[in-house]
C-alpha cells in the first residue's frame, strides 16, 4: 500500500511539473536575494556578497527533489555620485526533481541602482535577465494509464496515453523590482538601537513563454508578483534583536505566503567601527508557509560568514504520504569587506 501511495504521489508531482509550475522557492527566502527581487542586488553592508544554497525535499518518500545554486553581487562605487551607487550580480540555479530527473538550469544577470533619499534610506530599482533550460527523462516512469488493478501495480508494457513528449526546451526571461532600504547604525553602548528594514515589490516573467514538455497544448508561464519585507529591530539596552520577515508570491492560480520571526543574540555587535557583516551572532526562529509547512531555523554569523539551516515540517494534505517530513535547507553567505 505504501508503494502505491508513493507511486501516486510521484505521478501527481510529475503532472504538476510537466508544464512550468511555480518558480524556485526557498524557505529561507531572504538568503536568496537575487531570486527574491532584482533590486536586492547590492543591498547589503559591504562591497562583495556571495551565497551558496541547497535544498533537499521529500527524501523519505520518493526520489528527493534537490535544488542548489550560487550567486554573487557587488557594489560599483563612483566618486562623482556620492548619493547613489550601482550594483551588478550573477546567479546560477539547478533544480532536479524526482524519478523523472526533470531538471531546471537557470543563469541570470542582474543590475540595480540605489539612490540615497535620506541619511539612512535608499530607494532602489533593479532589472534581471537570463536563460532557463528544462529537461526530463521518461525512462523508468510509470503513468496512471499503466496501472493494472488485476496485478495491483503498474505494467510498463501498457500504453502511457501520453503523446508527443519533448525531452527538453529553453527560454529567456526578464524581471524587475523596486526596494526601500533603511539602515541605522547609531549604537552607543550599552544601548543597542540598530534598525534595518528592507521591503520591496518585484515582478517576474515579462517575456511571455508558453512552452511545455508536451506539444499537444501550451502551458503558459504566468507572470509572478512578489511582495516581501524583513526587518532587524534591536532591543534597547540589550544585545538582542527581533527579526520579523514576510514574503507573498502570486503566480497565476498559485500563491505562496511565508511569514516568520527570529531572535538574534549578538556577541560582538555592529557599531560605527564594526560593520554588521563582521559581527558574531546566533539567531533562532521559525517560518510558517501557509497551508503547507512549519519551518524552524537557526543561523550563525561569524567573521563575515553566515551559516543557516532550516527544516520544513509538512502539515499540508500531503502529510499522510510524507509523514510530515518536508525539506532540509542549508545556505552559506559571505559579505565583505565593510563598505
Amino acid at each position: 500500500m505504501m508503494k502505491l501511495k508513493t507511486c501516486i504521489l510521484s505521478l501527481l508531482l510529475l503532472k504538476l511539473t510537466l508544464g512550468f509550475g511555480q518558480d524556485f522557492h526557498f524557505s529561507q527566502f531572504s538568503e536568496t536575494p537575487l531570486l527574491l527581487n532584482p533590486a536586492m542586488t547590492g543591498a547589503f553592508d559591504g562591497i562583495l556578497r556571495g551565497h551558496m544554497y541547497f535544498r533537499n525535499q521529500w527524501a523519505k518518500v520518493i526520489n528527493p527533489y534537490e535544488t542548489f545554486g550560487a550567486s554573487c553581487d557587488a557594489r560599483l562605487y563612483d566618486k562623482k555620485h556620492k548619493n547613489g551607487f550601482m550594483a551588478l550580480g550573477i546567479s546560477f540555479m539547478k533544480d532536479k526533481t524526482g524519478k523523472s530527473e526533470m531538471a531546471t538550469t537557470q543563469a541570470l544577470v542582474s543590475v540595480a541602482y540605489h539612490q540615497r533619499v535620506q541619511k539612512y534610506s535608499f530607494l532602489s530599482a533593479g532589472l534581471q535577465g537570463g536563460f532557463t533550460q528544462k529537461t526530463i527523462s521518461y525512462k523508468g516512469l510509470a503513468w496512471d494509464n499503466q496501472y493494472d488493478p488485476a496485478i495491483q501495480g503498474f505494467d510498463p508494457d501498457l500504453p502511457t496515453g501520453e503523446n508527443i513528449l519533448l525531452d527538453g526546451f529553453s527560454y529567456t526571461d526578464v524581471a524587475g523590482g523596486i526596494l526601500y532600504h533603511f539602515d541605522s547604525y547609531e549604537i552607543s553602548n550599552p544601548a543597542f538601537n540598530y534598525v534595518n528594514l528592507k521591503t520591496g515589490i518585484s515582478f517576474y516573467h515579462f517575456v511571455k513563454n508558453d512552452k511545455s514538455f508536451t506539444q499537444l497544448y501550451n502551458n503558459p508561464m504566468y507572470p509572478k508578483l512578489v511582495v516581501h519585507g524583513k526587518s532587524i529591530l534591536g532591543i534597547y539596552r540589550s544585545s538582542f534583536s527581533i527579526i520579523p520577515a514576510l514574503m507573498c508570491e502570486f503566480q497565476g492560480p498559485n500563491r505562496e505566503i511565508v511569514i516568520g520571526t527570529g531572535l538574534k543574540k549578538s556577541f560582538v555587535q555592529k557599531s560605527r567601527y564594526r560593520s554588521v557583516s563582521n559581527e558574531t551572532a546566533l539567531t533562532v526562529g521559525y517560518f510558517v508557509r501557509t497551508r503547507d509547512a512549519f519551518v524552524p531555523y537557526v543561523s550563525l554569523d561569524f567573521a563575515g560568514f553566515t551559516l543557516g539551516i532550516s527544516y520544513d515540517a509538512n502539515f499540508s494534505d500531503l502529510k499522510k504520504a510524507t509523514k510530515k517530513l518536508g525539506g532540509f535547507e542549508i545556505n552559506i553567505r559571505y559579505i565583505g569587506p565593510p563598505s
